[in-house]
Formats: structure tokens, sequence, C-alpha cells
């Protein structure tokens, strides 16, 4: 499990981070790896290189460009399964309603809390919870066993590690088993996707060769198929 900290005080976001390491309790088969970004370079830089399951943002940033809600929308580009905490010293009704219509947008925003004692133990109490249930479906077919919103998928007894586009693309995939996709359906798992790009299928041709390789090398086509001129399908097609 994956955790994004966004904030523009190195004090608050270290204390966050102190915070969750001494108080979550982890079942044995769970580990928690903590990112922080404290400018908006580095938050741009974690929030496309990684897939994130949750995040803590800071919406009342003093950095001019650092804007709590411009970051979740960048999540929901990379991360789209990630959910979110809001966390301020500023609760305005302004903000509410700000976090209300990014929520409507398909974020998932869990909770507004304050920065405060009382707010710490919420925290600690979502995200325990969170912690003790499942982060996303498990989907298996045939020697595969991937959880959605995962950036690995199990192959027997390998992991397979997989990049941002590759999970979103086998995330669509394993949803829709036997479905022939087209390749618009498919352009849609690209974060930076332009509605009028001429080469949207050979770029998707290009990611499913590389997917294939990932998933099977010796046997690209075992797992996903061609249907010819119209885009691909995974597994029996229905």
């Amino acid at each position: 499990m994956r955790l994004l900290i966004i904030e523009d005080s190195e004090i608050q976001a270290d204390g966050i981070k102190n915070l969750l390491e001494q108080e979550l309790k982890l079942p044995t088969n769970t580990s928690l790896s903590i990112d922080i970004a404290l400018d908006i370079y580095k938050a741009e830089s974690k929030i496309q290189l990684n897939r994130y399951d949750l995040a803590i943002i800071d919406i009342n940033l003093q950095h001019i460009k650092l804007n709590g809600f411009a970051m979740m929308n960048q999540l929901k580009k990379f991360s789209p399964y990630c959910r979110i905490i809001i966390r301020s010293a500023l609760p305005t009704d302004d903000n509410y309603r700000k976090a209300i219509k990014v929520a409507s947008s398909g974020l998932t925003i869990l909770d507004f809390i304050s920065k405060s004692d009382v707010g710490d133990t919420d925290l600690i109490n979502i995200l325990q919870n969170i912690i003790n249930g499942s982060s996303g479906k498990i989907i298996e077919y045939k020697d595969l066993k991937h959880q959605i919103g995962s950036m690995e998928v199990q192959k027997g007894n390998s992991i397979i590690t997989l990049g941002v586009i590759y999970g979103l693309l086998l995330d669509k995939f394993m949803q829709n088993l036997g479905i022939i996709l087209t390749y618009d359906s498919l352009y849609e798992c690209y974060p930076h996707r332009g509605s009028n790009d001429l080469n949207k299928v050979a770029q998707v041709c290009s990611t499913i060769y590389n997917l294939r390789k990932k998933l099977s090398p010796n046997s690209p086509n075992e797992y996903i198929h061609n249907a010819s001129g119209i885009g691909y399908y995974f597994g029996d097609k229905k």
C-alpha cells in the first residue's frame, strides 16, 4: 500500500509521517510506503511515477503553484483508485464545496479533517479501517491474479511489476474478460491522452505489445488477443 502526503511544511509532513508510523497497526502481510511532496515539482514527479492507494493533502498550501485541488486532479489521471483525505487548518464552507465538486468528478474523498489532535485521531482511525479492509477487487484468470488498482500482477508464484499505464490497462482488461475493447476505449488509460491524437492506435498497439511481453515473454498472445481493426480482448472472447 502506497501513501502520498502533500504539504508545503516539512515539519507538518514529517509530523504526519511519524504519527502514522507510530500509531498504525499493520497486519503481518501488509506494508505501507509513505512518500512526501513539499513542492510542485516533487508532487508532480511522484504522482506521475507512482500509483497511490491513499493521499493526505493539505488544500491550503502557501506555495503559489502547489494547489491541493490541482494535485487531486493529477492523482485522478495517474491513480484513479486513490482515496483522498483532505487535511486543513482552514475547513471553510468554500473548501467544502470545492471538495464535493472534486469528489463528484470521480475521485474518492474519504474525509475532510482539521489539523488538530482530534483530526489526528480521525486520520488514524480512517487509515486503520482501510488497512484492515481490501484496497481493490481481486480478479483471477488462469494463472494470473490481479488486484484492481495495484501496480503488480501475480503469475503463479511470481510477481510482475507494472508501470502506471500497464496497470490501468490490465485493470480494464480483467474487469472486461472476453469483451472486445476498442482502441479508443483502451486509450482512455493514458493519463496524457489528447482527444485529437492521431497516433492513438499506434500508441495503444505499442503498449499492448509491451504488456503482452511482460505477462508472457515466451507466448505473447497467451492472454491478450487482437480484434483486427477494432482493438483487443483479454481471455476467451464472449
